[in-house]
């Protein structure tokens, strides 16, 4: 005991899915249960906030090519997949607001598991359009096996197509923006 009365627990994860709804709040619980006295306050995730959008749109410039013409790209948005339609829409969203904000001449969507589409078929398909560019951003926060695994499947794509330029734009996590987005969840509690 050193004396603290009150706790935040901000969970660092874009969704509110498994671990955010059912792991650590059973931790936390318990941790109430032993502590009462503890004023014990949790988030809820950093989901689709300003920042996170901004984080997006950060990432997709640092890989865009200097005077590229948004008209001649396609964005493909890729998340991580769930049978929860709340974590896919969640994707589906961001995508949306990608496409308005950039005005590229097309997006699209998919997962790299559990939820189709899927990434393979989603690249095929891009690879098929008429756009020299095709954008992916992985919309996770941090590399790791699932980032490892979809820049496997555009580096085995990639060959197949060199008409076209993949680009791989980096994590969110990787961004200054999603540090201003944790603190603005923190202070909202």
């Amino acid at each position: 005991d050193q004396g603290h009365r009150e706790i935040i627990v901000q969970p660092l994860t874009l969704y509110d899915a498994g671990h955010s709804l059912n792991d650590i709040p059973a931790i936390l619980a318990e941790f109430s249960q032993k502590y009462p006295d503890i004023d014990l306050r949790y988030g809820s995730s950093l989901g689709l906030s300003r920042k996170v959008r901004e984080a997006a749109i950060a990432a997709i410039k640092s890989i865009l090519p200097e005077n590229t013409d948004p008209e001649d790209c396609k964005l493909l948005v890729v998340g991580r997949g769930s049978d929860d339609r709340a974590v896919t829409d969640q994707t589906i969203t961001l995508c949306q607001k990608l496409h308005t904000h950039f005005g590229f001449g097309d997006s699209s969507y998919c997962y790299s598991f559990e939820t189709t589409p899927l990434l393979p078929q989603a690249l095929k398909q891009a690879a098929h359009s008429h756009y020299s560019h095709i954008i992916i951003l992985p919309y996770l926060l941090f590399s790791g096996k699932l980032l490892s695994d979809i820049n496997q499947e555009i580096d085995n794509i990639a060959p197949k197509y060199p008409e076209f330029t993949f680009l791989k734009a980096p994590p969110l996590g990787q961004k200054q923006e999603m540090t201003k987005a944790l603190i603005q969840k923190i202070q909202e509690l």
